[in-house]
């Protein structure tokens, strides 16, 4: 029976040449695809077997957690903590070195951490560019000494060069608590500071907890609430300087919970930014302006123009010039209205990619404003190079101007600089007459700010606009 089958396939491909190709390449597939899956159960093994992290060398998770217990259970005379860190801005090293670079920076971090522990202590990569570290310790200058010899070590021993970390510290006290748990705890502890340029590490306490049952819960909403429409664009007007009347807008999302009624940016703008739900909240309030613009024009009414954020998150995805087009074609109202508001912060990650980005958008008809201009990343050197149209001003800025002459020589000369490069000139933060009449002096075009007006909801700005 079976050899009449083989004979009848063998005569199958030999009056059907053509199938022979498609035969033998399935065959040849499924041998490869064989060899991988057992190669990947090889690693797998290999690692289960022998324990180690196959980048770092450093024992792998499942081994560390089992090693913590151990060497809580046998020393419960001494203090322990558990330390996490990252390497801060990591994918730049990636971006400059490649992923080999980027490996073996991290090898070259385990390597000091090696060197540094004792031999009851323990490290592991806990996944990416995260590491876990259990150290005794007699009171929080030890961690602190540990932390600073450490960032030391790796910012003057490892290849990539100029290697900041940033630390979340968690002084093990429940020990019955799970290592996961631990580590949850010293990963609240680090992101607590994460983007802090001067800050770089913090212990956990009671209080992150509630946060992150705060942030937990405001996550279980926010889809919910966008789709009932608890967003809504706020506009702050931005007036003339020579004249001190209003010229334009600046759209600004607040968001009107039920039962917390009004609920601060401050408590899910940078949630939104870490979960990437930003992106859905930009959209959707540019697609609430570009209505207010649009209601405008159809009442017979000048519309003031009205500048829009885009976060920095937005803004790096490979898709923002798609998503702007979109909302470009769903309301055909003049772009003359609309304007751009990009943080120099995008300016960090690619720059090339933020020069083309938005020139593109220029081309399209937005007008491109870099705002918090001063606030970080100094880009007076590449101002030229930018299809920029306004330059927004830190508050900070104005703050150093109205404490000191040093200040205000500062603020001029930037002024006086974007006016060269044909940029209009915005100041933020205006709250007093002071400087309201420091900035008439200068050739500064619009303020911001409270002494003028708050954000306001779109019915009370035409109450007082219109």
């Amino acid at each position: 029976m079976f050899g009449t089958g083989i004979t009848d396939m063998k005569t199958f491909l030999d009056v059907y040449p053509h199938f022979q190709f498609r035969f033998l390449l399935v065959v040849v597939l499924f041998v490869i695809f064989f060899i991988v899956v057992m190669k990947l159960r090889e690693k797998e093994y290999i690692k289960m077997v022998t324990g180690k992290d196959s980048v770092t060398g450093l024992m792998n998770w499942e081994k560390f957690k089992e090693n913590v217990r151990e060497a809580i259970s046998k020393s419960s005379e001494k203090n322990y903590a558990l330390i996490q860190f990252d390497v801060d801005k990591f994918k730049v090293i990636n971006d400059m070195y490649g992923i080999d670079g980027g490996n073996s920076t991290l090898r070259g971090i385990a390597g000091e951490l090696v060197g540094l522990i004792d031999k009851n202590e323990l490290a592991t990569r806990f996944y990416a560019d995260v590491f876990c570290v259990l150290i005794s310790y007699k009171n929080d200058d030890e961690i602190t000494g540990f932390i600073n010899t450490l960032s030391e070590r790796i910012k003057n021993g490892v290849a990539a060069g100029n290697v900041s970390l940033i630390f979340g510290i968690y002084k093990i006290e429940e020990e019955n608590l799970s290592v996961d748990l631990m580590v949850d705890r010293a990963g609240f502890a680090r992101n607590s500071v994460k983007g802090n340029s001067v800050i770089r590490y913090s212990f956990f306490d009671g209080r992150m907890l509630d946060k992150v049952l705060k942030e937990k819960n405001i996550e279980n909403n926010m889809q919910s609430a966008l789709d009932a429409g608890e967003f809504e664009a706020y506009l702050q007007p931005q007036y003339s300087v020579k004249n001190e009347r209003i010229v334009s807008a600046e759209a600004l999302v607040r968001w009107h919970d039920p039962i917390r009624k009004l609920i601060p940016p401050g408590e899910y703008i940078e949630l939104f930014e870490r979960n990437n739900f930003i992106t859905k909240l930009d959209v959707y309030v540019w697609k609430q302006v570009f209505k207010i613009i649009t209601k405008w024009i159809e009442q017979g009414r000048e519309p003031y123009p009205v500048s829009i954020n885009v976060s920095p998150v937005h803004f790096r995805n490979r898709t923002i010039i798609d998503e702007i087009i979109d909302v470009i074609n769903e309301y055909n109202i003049p772009l003359k209205y609309i304007e751009l508001e990009i943080t120099e912060s995008v300016l960090l990650d690619d720059l090339q990619y933020a020069i083309d980005t938005m020139e593109e958008l220029h081309n399209l008809g937005f007008r491109i404003a870099m705002d918090d201009f001063g606030s970080g990343y100094s880009s007076l050197n590449i101002l030229n190079k930018l299809s920029l149209d306004v330059l927004k001003l830190d508050k900070e800025f104005l703050n150093d101007a109205s404490n000191s002459e040093k200040g205000k020589i500062v603020i001029n000369d930037i002024i006086t600089m974007a006016k060269h490069l044909n940029m209009e000139v915005i100041c933020e933060g205006v709250e007093t007459r002071e400087q309201v009449e420091y900035l008439q002096t200068t050739e500064c075009d619009k303020i911001q700010g409270y002494y003028y007006a708050k954000p306001m909801s779109l019915i009370n700005f035409e109450k007082e606009y219109y």
